[in-house]
């Protein structure tokens, strides 16, 4: 399958990050970019490589068996930028090349993701085996992929993820998550604070059910934006008035609630 602009691969050795391993990853590279505030961000830290469980190899990295074996033994590892150790699993650079600013991706496919400054970027084999997670939005070329090996979980994407980290592709930790990848923190108790002045026009019923699946349990709510007598809005805050589909609270504006 040929596919513009794929430079990035990310191959997974597991299914998910087993309780035997370390949440430790290594950049095999002076120059780390925005790696380690992509991956600190779900919990990873970052140790040197005999300690890591997941690694990041960038532009240049040479082949070697030794990535092969690593992957079927567990090892999680990226790829940024061409090389000949991308090549050998699959995504060789073509001659061709395409302009790109801006994406869709399918976790929020409605979602324009238009890049700051476009980009000239290659056409690239990738396996024909390939999932894939964001596309060039004017032409549909592959830009963002995942991959399998056997029981063995993998992901493409596409070029730097940017200086910053997200804002070529925002939805790179997901795209992990749907290849199996796990963080390495949960907790089913957490605590937030909810102001509606920034959600008026969502559902509260909705936004409950993603609560709890995210594992939210209470929440603080924002007081000063009711200043205009709501009655309908009241009453359901206050709990005299049963929501519509999930039990999104019982609360006071100002005052903790569970969801």
């Amino acid at each position: 399958m040929r596919a513009s602009f794929i430079l990035a691969v990310l191959l997974f050795g597991s299914a998910t990050l087993g309780a035997a391993a370390l949440p430790y990853f290594s950049v095999l590279s002076d120059d780390a970019g925005a790696w380690p505030d992509i991956l600190g961000s779900i919990g990873l830290e970052r140790q040197p490589a005999s300690l890591a469980h997941i690694f990041v190899a960038r532009a240049g990295a040479p082949a070697s068996t030794e990535w092969t074996a690593r992957v079927d033994q567990g090892a999680i590892l990226i790829l940024e930028g061409e090389s000949s150790l991308a090549e050998m699993f699959g995504f060789k650079r073509g001659k061709d090349s395409v302009r790109v600013s801006s994406l869709e991706d399918i976790h929020s496919p409605k979602l324009p993701i238009v890049w700051e400054k476009s980009l000239e970027l290659p056409v690239f084999t990738i396996p024909g085996n390939a999932q894939v997670f964001a596309r060039e939005r004017w032409n549909g070329a592959p830009l963002s992929a995942g991959v399998r090996r056997g029981r063995r979980g993998g992901a493409v994407d596409r070029g730097s993820p940017g200086e910053r980290g997200y804002e070529h592709y925002p939805y790179l930790l997901e795209a992990l998550c749907d290849l199996g990848m796990e963080p390495p923190f949960h907790s089913s108790r957490l605590w937030a604070f909810f102001d509606s002045a920034y959600r008026s026009r969502v559902d509260l019923d909705y936004f409950a059910a993603r609560w709890r699946r995210s594992g939210i349990s209470a929440l603080q709510v924002a007081a000063w934006h009711f200043y205009d007598p709501d009655p309908e809005g009241d009453a359901y805050l206050n709990g005299s008035s049963k929501p519509a589909t999930a039990k999104a609270s019982r609360c006071t504006p100002g005052w903790s609630c569970r969801t």
